[in-house]
């Protein structure tokens, strides 16, 4: 009787162990007699039948197993991450329209003075504000690409760096 290790039955259908493991305990009385269990170092054997038992089943209806720890985690990682984004939308419109406030209060200003030298001396007060915003500005780019560098990083984990909580 030819037999064959769970993991290569997977491996040959593109599913994962657990998914079969699920399939051979809800069908258990079909294939009993065809499953052979042997100590952890040698693992779990199926015969011939149920490699075709198993195989059939797996076209009809596959069976999914749901992580319900990863699916409420990756929940609220995006709920985090809408947040992130909603903020750094805030912040930059918000940083825009301070920049616009304080270029046009500079302009009024400096239009507003008579003297030469009182002109020059907002001029320059105004255009270090400029700078500073734009520094401003600046830094909050970075951080907006950081955490949408951070998104994809942690997006594109696979299952084994979600759970080791790889890159975190």
């Amino acid at each position: 009787m030819k037999t064959k290790r769970l993991g290569d039955f997977a491996n040959e259908h593109g599913v994962t162990i657990r998914i079969v493991q699920r399939h051979v305990k809800n069908h258990e009385k079909e294939l009993e007699g065809h499953v052979i269990r042997y100590g952890p170092p040698k693992g779990t054997y199926i015969d011939s039948y149920a490699e075709q038992f198993l195989s059939d089943l797996m076209i009809e209806k596959p069976l999914a197993v749901l992580d319900s720890a990863l699916e409420s985690e990756n929940a609220l990682l995006k709920s985090e991450l809408e947040a992130a984004n909603k903020k750094i939308i805030a912040l930059m419109e918000a940083q825009t329209a301070l920049v616009e406030r304080a270029l046009k209060a500079e302009a009024t200003q400096a239009m507003l003075e008579a003297s030469k030298e009182e002109q020059e001396r907002r001029n320059e007060e105004a255009e270090r504000k400029v700078q500073q915003l734009q520094q401003d500005l600046e830094t909050e780019k970075e951080r907006a690409d950081t955490a949408e560098e951070t998104t994809k990083m942690l997006k594109g984990r696979s299952l084994w760096q979600r759970l080791t909580r790889w890159g975190e």
